[in-house]
Parts: C-alpha cells; sequence; structure tokens
C-alpha cells in the first residue's frame, strides 16, 4: 500500500520490567507515525487488559497480540528457569508464525523487528523473512557491555564457562563503569541451578547475536554511563524513556493502579514522603516484611508503600498486619499498585526506597529523587553501584549477619555538633539573599533526610543538600574519630572536587566561595585549586581553636612532644580569663582509642596550616564569653551564639527525628521544675554507668527529661529498663531526640545535664540555664572548666575510683545547681550578655556583618 504508515513488530521480554521500556518505545514510534504492533505472551496481554480496564484505547494506535509463551499450564512464572527455557525455546517459532500470518491477511508487511535484546533469539528469525532488526536494551549500558563482554571475561578467568565465579572481589570493565561482583551478575539468580544456567545461556547468546542487529538502543543516556558508552560507542542512548510528559499513556502495567495515591499526596507537604516499592518481583519473608514495616513507623515521615498481592511469601499474621495499618493510618498509605511515574515526578516525594531495577532507576533520575537502594537480583546490584558509587545519589541498605535488614537500618538510611552549627550559619546566609549547598557525608545526609521532620524540605528553605562519600565501608563504626578523620583527607579531596565540577556542568552559579568547617582543612586545598574562596568556621569554643593554634609553641616550651602527648602534668591556663584544662584533658588525646590519637593529632596541625588559605575565620562563640581567647587570637570573629531563627522552625541538620511531645510534656510540669539530661550524638554509656544514671534522675524525685538514643547504651536489660519506666512513669520522660533548642528554651527547664559539646553548652548560655557537667571526649573538658570555673554557671559531676558516677553523686549535684541560686544568677547575666552581642549593633551582629559584605564581594 503507498503510502501506508511503517509497521513495526515490538517484542518484549514477558516480564514488568522489560515490557514497561518497551511500551514507552512504542507510544514514541506511534507519535511519530509508525503503525505499532505489541507482540506479548498470552499471559502477560491478559494482565495488560486487565490492568487497563475501561481504558483500553489508551493504548493510541498500538495494537496487542499474543502469542503462547512455551510454559505448561502447571508451570510457576516465578520460575525464571522455566521461563527462559519456555520462552527462548518456543517463541521464536510463534513469532516466526505470526509475522506470516500478519503478511497473508494482508495487511502491512512488518518491516521492523524492534526487540528486547533478551528476545535475541528471533533475530535470525525475523532476518529470515526479510524483516530488520533494532535491539532495544531496558537496562543499563553496562548490564550489556558485560553480556557482550562475557568471552572476554571467562578468558581473563573471572567465570568458567558454565558463568559460575572463580575470583573473588570486585572488576571494573572501563573507568567511570559501576564496580561489580562476579557473585552478583545478572545470570547468578536464586533459585534452581537449572534456571542459573539458563540466564548464563541468555546472556551469553546476547554476545553471539547482537550483530544481527542493525542498531541497537539502550534506555540510558550518555552522561549517565560515559564509561559503556566509550567501551561500546555502537550501543545507541534514547533514555530516558517515557510514553508521554503528561504521563497519562499506559505503559504496560500488570496491576490496576491506584490513583488515589495521587490525592492523598497532593495533601502532604513538599519534600515529606518516603515513597517505597520494590518492582514486580521481589519477595520478602514476613520477618523481613515486618522489619521494613516498623522502620518505615520509626522514622515518623509520611510514607507512600507499595506492597503487591504476593509481595511476602506466606506466614505474615493478617492480625499483626492490621495492627500496623491502625498504627499508622494517617500517616503511611499502602496500596497493592500505583502509577509510579507520576510518583516519582510529585513534589511530596522526598525519597525513593527501591530494589532498584532499571526503570525505577531512571524514574528517579529523572525527577531528581534520591534512592535508597535494596537491589533483589540480578542487574540491580549494579545498578545500585551506580547510584551509590558513580553518580552518589543515594545509599545503600546494609544487611545484618542473618541477612535481615533491621527497622533500625531503614530508620537510619531515610557529627552532629558539627552539622547543627552550620546549618544555622547557612539559614543566616539564606536570610542575607546568599545560594546555600550544604555538603554532608552521604551518611550524614540520610540521616539527616530521614530526621527532617515531615515539611523537612520547606524547613530547609532554598538551603540545597548535597553529600559525598566519607570513604569508610558500610560496616565501619562512624564512632570511631580515628577512622573518620584518617579516611576524610585519603578519599574526599577527589570527591567534592568532582561535585564542584557536576555543579557546574548543570547549569548551577558557579561556587564562589567554600565556607566550611575548620577540621575539614583538607577542603580548602580543593577549594584554592578550584579558583573558589575559602572562609573556615570553627564550631567549638575559641578558646579550643586557641589551644590547637598554639600546638608549636607547646612543644617549644616542653610541654608537649611532637606526637602530641604531654610532657609534663599540669594545668595550663593560655591567658587570663580563659579556662583551666589539665594536660592530660587535651582535646585530641581524648577522642578515640590511645593507639590512633596520632592521627587526630596529625589532622590537628594540618588543619593548622591549611587555616593559611582561609580569608577569614568565624566561630560559634562571643566576645563577652571567651575575652581572653579573642584577645590573644583577634582574627578569630566570634559570630554567636547561632541559631537558625527564633521560633525553632526551621531545620538545623539532626541526625534522629525529634519526638515533639515532650514539648507538650513540659507544658504541664511547673516553671524551673525539670531536669533536662541530653549527652549529644556521640557519648556511649555502659550498663552499669546507664543504670547508676538512671537510679541517681529517681532519688532527686524531680520531673526529668532524658534523652536515650538507640545507640546510648549496649547491654542493657531490657527488663530492668521497662522496670524503671513504670517506676519513674508520670515523673520522667524517655525519649530517643528531641528538639533540644526548644526544651532549653522552656520555662520548665532547671537545669541541663550535659556532656558539655559546644553547640549544647551555647545553648544553655543562650536560655540561662545551668549545667551539670558531664564531659566525655575531646574538647567537651574545656567546655566543663568555662562552665564550672570561669562563668560559674554549674558543676562538674566526680567520678568514682572505678570511673563510675554513682546515683549518689547525681542525686547531689543535680541538687547542688538546681538549689544555688548563684548559678542561676550567673546563667542570667550570661544569657543577657549573649543576647546583647547578637542584637543589632552587638559585637556578634557586626561581625557577621562583616562576614556577609567578605562573602558578597
Amino acid at each position: 500500500m503507498a503510502g501506508a504508515a511503517p509497521h513495526v513488530m515490538v517484542l518484549p521480554f514477558p516480564a514488568q520490567g522489560h515490557v514497561t521500556p518497551l511500551m514507552e518505545l512504542s507510544h514514541r514510534l506511534v507519535d511519530h507515525g509508525l503503525r505499532v504492533t505489541f507482540v506479548c505472551t498470552e499471559p502477560i496481554r491478559k494482565l495488560l487488559l486487565d490492568a487497563l480496564a475501561d481504558d483500553k484505547k489508551a493504548l493510541d494506535g498500538i495494537r496487542l497480540v499474543s502469542v503462547p509463551d512455551g510454559l505448561a499450564d502447571g508451570d510457576s512464572h516465578r520460575d525464571l528457569g522455566k521461563v527462559l527455557a519456555g520462552v527462548l525455546g518456543r517463541v521464536p517459532g510463534y513469532v516466526e508464525e505470526l509475522i506470516r500470518e500478519t503478511e497473508a491477511s494482508g495487511e502491512n508487511k512488518v518491516q521492523w523487528l524492534v526487540a528486547d535484546a533478551t528476545m535475541a533469539c528471533c533475530f535470525q528469525v525475523a532476518r529470515n523473512l526479510g524483516v530488520r532488526v533494532a535491539s532495544v536494551c531496558p537496562s543499563s549500558a553496562a548490564c550489556l557491555v558485560t553480556s557482550l563482554r562475557i568471552p572476554q571475561l571467562i578468558h581473563d578467568g573471572f567465570f568458567d564457562d558454565k558463568g559460575f565465579p572463580k575470583r573473588h572481589g570486585t572488576f571494573e570493565l572501563a573507568p567511570g563503569m559501576p564496580p561489580l561482583r562476579p557473585t552478583q551478575m545478572t545470570w547468578n539468580i536464586d533459585g534452581a541451578l537449572e534456571g542459573r544456567r539458563a540466564a548464563f545461556e541468555l546472556a551469553f547468546g546476547i554476545a553471539q547475536v547482537t550483530d544481527l542487529a542493525e542498531i541497537v538502543m539502550c534506555k540510558s543516556f550518555h552522561e549517565a554511563e560515559t564509561g559503556a558508552f566509550e567501551l561500546c560507542p555502537d550501543i545507541m542512548p534514547i533514555g530516558p524513556l517515557f510514553a508521554d510528559q503528561e504521563l497519562r499513556k499506559p505503559v504496560g502495567q500488570f496491576w490496576p493502579e491506584d490513583a488515589s495515591c495521587l490525592e492523598w499526596l497532593d495533601a502532604q507537604p513538599e519534600g515529606s514522603v518516603v515513597y517505597v516499592a520494590f518492582g514486580s518481583f521481589t519477595i520478602f519473608d514476613p520477618r523481613q516484611f515486618r522489619e521494613l514495616a516498623e522502620g518505615l513507623e520509626l522514622t515518623g515521615r509520611p510514607f507512600l508503600w507499595v506492597v503487591r498481592p504476593d509481595f511476602t511469601s506466606g506466614g505474615l499474621s493478617k492480625a499483626w498486619f492490621d495492627e500496623f495499618q491502625k498504627r499508622v493510618a494517617g500517616i503511611g498509605m499502602i496500596v497493592s499498585w500505583c502509577p509510579q511515574q507520576q510518583v516519582l515526578a510529585h513534589p511530596a516525594v522526598a525519597c525513593f526506597v527501591s530494589h532498584c531495577g532499571w526503570n525505577s532507576t531512571m524514574e528517579g533520575v529523572r525527577n531528581g529523587v534520591p534512592i535508597v537502594c535494596w537491589p533483589y537480583f540480578s542487574d540491580q546490584f549494579a545498578n545500585q553501584n551506580y547510584i551509590c558509587d558513580i553518580w552518589r545519589t543515594g545509599l545503600d541498605v546494609t544487611h545484618g549477619d542473618d541477612g535481615v535488614v533491621t527497622k533500625e537500618e531503614v530508620k537510619a538510611k531515610l557529627g552532629q555538633g558539627h552539622v547543627v552549627p552550620l546549618m544555622e550559619l547557612s539559614h543566616r546566609l539564606v536570610d542575607h539573599g546568599f545560594e546555600v549547598t550544604f555538603v554532608n557525608t552521604e551518611v550524614d545526609h540520610a540521616l539527616v533526610l530521614a530526621a527532617m521532620a515531615p515539611d523537612g524540605g520547606a524547613a530547609l528553605r532554598g538551603i540545597h543538600l548535597a553529600s559525598i562519600p566519607d570513604g569508610l565501608a558500610d560496616d565501619e563504626d562512624r564512632k570511631d574519630l580515628n577512622k573518620l578523620v584518617d579516611a576524610y583527607p585519603r578519599h574526599m579531596p577527589a570527591y567534592l572536587e568532582a561535585l564542584v565540577g557536576e555543579m557546574e556542568a548543570a547549569g548551577r552559579p558557579r561556587v564562589k566561595w567554600l565556607v566550611a568547617d575548620f577540621n575539614m582543612g583538607w577542603s580548602f586545598e580543593v577549594a584554592k585549586r578550584l579558583g573558589i574562596r575559602v572562609a573556615s568556621f570553627w564550631p567549638a569554643s575559641a578558646a579550643c581553636l586557641a589551644i590547637m593554634l598554639k600546638i608549636p609553641e607547646l612543644i617549644e616550651q616542653g610541654v608537649l612532644n611532637d606526637k602530641g602527648w604531654p610532657e609534663r602534668q599540669e594545668t595550663l591556663r593560655l591567658a587570663p580569663g580563659m579556662p583551666p584544662l589539665h594536660t592530660s584533658l587535651l582535646p585530641w588525646n581524648n577522642a578515640g582509642a590511645p593507639d590512633g590519637q596520632h592521627i587526630i593529632f596529625q589532622l590537628v596541625c594540618r588543619n593548622n596550616k591549611f587555616s593559611a588559605h582561609a580569608e577569614m575565620t568565624v566561630c560559634n562563640s562571643f566576645h563577652d564569653a571567651e575575652a581572653g581567647a579573642f584577645k590573644l587570637f583577634p582574627n578569630i570573629l566570634p559570630i554567636g551564639p547561632l541559631f537558625a531563627d527564633k521560633e525553632f522552625q526551621r531545620s538545623v541538620g539532626s541526625f534522629l527525628p525529634e519526638d515533639t511531645s515532650c514539648l507538650k510534656w513540659l507544658d504541664a510540669r511547673p516553671d524551673g521544675s525539670v531536669v533536662y539530661v541530653a549527652f549529644g550524638s556521640m557519648a556511649i554509656f555502659d550498663p552499669r554507668q546507664f543504670e547508676e544514671l538512671a537510679e541517681g534522675l529517681e532519688l532527686t524525685g524531680r520531673p526529668f527529661l532524658w534523652v536515650v538514643r538507640p545507640d546510648f547504651t549496649a547491654g542493657l536489660s531490657k527488663d530492668w529498663l521497662d522496670e524503671f519506666q513504670q517506676r519513674v512513669a508520670g515523673t520522667g520522660m524517655i525519649v530517643s531526640w528531641c528538639s533540644q533548642q526548644q526544651v532549653l528554651a522552656h520555662q520548665a527547664v532547671a537545669c541541663f545535664v550535659s556532656h558539655c559539646g559546644w553547640n549544647s553548652t551555647m545553648e544553655a548560655v543562650r536560655n540561662g540555664v545551668p549545667v551539670l557537667c558531664w564531659p566525655y571526649f575531646c574538647e567537651q573538658f574545656l567546655d566543663r572548666s568555662y562552665i564550672t570555673d570561669v562563668w560559674r554557671t554549674g558543676l562538674a559531676v566526680s567520678a568514682g575510683e572505678d570511673g563510675v558516677v554513682t546515683k549518689e553523686e547525681v542525686r547531689c549535684k543535680v541538687e547542688s545547681v538546681i538549689g544555688d541560686a548563684d548559678f542561676r544568677k550567673w546563667a542570667r547575666r550570661l544569657k543577657d550578655t549573649s543576647w546583647r552581642c547578637i542584637s543589632e549593633g552587638g559585637s556578634s551582629h557586626k561581625n557577621f556583618a562583616r562576614f556577609v559584605d567578605l562573602l558578597s564581594e
């Protein structure tokens, strides 16, 4: 027929992740005037039609036809071995018959077979009938390239000729491609041995027959996989694919979509919702299902969770699930299937917990949604590596020794004392018209996102969050400061430089200034190399920084040796008005295991040298609090006490979700009655010390609010804690985290039992709250000296000979701090002074204006 539209036959592999991209491509071909016959197996065609319901017209010119799948009636369509054997063995014959029947019926001759690369078994059939062939890879280019490289990988000894791994570790086909483990290749699927063999033969077959296709396309884009496309330049990227920009056309879903979730999303704040979906094939056992469910509940964030009817194997208690749904009603929504493309495009979605199928990955990328990676099988592990290691747009979950991802891990993935003041400073800079990109490590980035309240996106108010890896393995202890500070300068400079380049390549305004924590001195050199100006921020006391800057002089005077260890046991006071500090309590000598102390000391010395790159150094303090230190180092400018906003509504980068119920509890307590107890984000108590503190608070007979992080103690008897909580019910409240700034500003708080971190110290000062000092490590002993010896706004606990602070000591010191009017008097005076400094015309206010003027140049 002259002038008839070219006839294209589209052939996907019969699985959701393959049907969707081929359906999207079919819509695009129809838009360009081609006639499309979409060929699927009979069971898949039935699923597609059932899911479309009364909206079959939405296929918009795509003709659905079916062929048998080659499986017997009783065979499971979840058994990949049987599916592969049936489809690859018998479908080529059915396709040949269909092409012949189509031509014999008088319809337009099929001119092209546009087939899934996985259906390469049909390429020769088409060529024999004079039909031209185009191949479409529905997964990543890296996945296709790996299949094409199988002969070489066998030759190099990575696999035997059956596809079984012969080496451990990881390998990388080319720079910029994701690292791969031989045990996690696409063909090393779970299940029967026959299935693995069939999957390997399929992948190996792709390498043998790809040359039968005139064109090989991939649902990817060049910038996402530069290394793979350089390795195989004949692969043509055509992604990310989508059927239409309005996301209205059907994309071949196997289940009816519950569109009510879109209305539910409309009612959620922007950037608040955790979207959870694991594709069409993932199965969770009942225990893992419960851990995921309870982890989502623990986050306290709204969530949308896709739970297919077959998502969990038998054994999940219906009574448990009903009870869970009651508990999360109004917070979480569970649907059996949803229009994922529309969900990921919705402004309410904050992150995506995903199995990392390639379609889901590309949809996350297309909409700029960070991903928590939870791969199940096949190419999903390589996709996770792209997300976590190459693009750095997400994090992976960590499985326990028993293979289960715990609820606590779910919560954690969906150094607090340094993040908070810099986040407060960022809010102040946004108030003055700056565009701020806040860079965390990936681990801290995930914690900040997971901890933000449902309106977290709005609370950030224009601060862009970004992340880079910290150089530690997933299972390494990030409370070990020695490991952290050793890894940072070795791994992070390249990542920071790459991040700056990516921002500029994306069209973001050029970065003019790096405002960096003094402790991240390595970043100053990166900025200098890139032509970026540097300002340094010191998050602790000026006295602490002064001691560090005086290290060369202290070595020369014989106080320290060149490794940082004290040569003399004495009390230091660098200048009048500065706090006394014993040489055994220097910050770098109390930061971790003694055998790693040299790492901390070397970091301090390097940071002192890097500080020369900074044009200005500001700190979270105020002149009258540390007059002696600022006289000794007048170039350090105090701009504190910092706070994000007077109403405490803006996010300050907390690592754990805040339990706001404690504020209502405080409202019901008399003024000046409550003991507030919190030890920051790093302190750890052993069970004996925990029990002594708990019973000491009980002995006071006073109402107390105690922050007990999930990791605050290990090995404590649950029965003992349950019994303690029953005894103090109505008197004491225990929370896992809280809005400390709001708590310390509350009139019910009488005193603060604190680890004396500088943020906590400044928050107590700003609110005139006396402190019972219980330092844990680093500069906290110096801060204690300010409180007890210079400002006289509190007392310190005294440990016994065994290092334990007893319950009697806790009771006695709490009573002393609350009962002594002098502590309250000095605390109020220091509070008034701090507010004068940050008010208009005050010293901190003027210094901050100088800082803003410099950044505006």
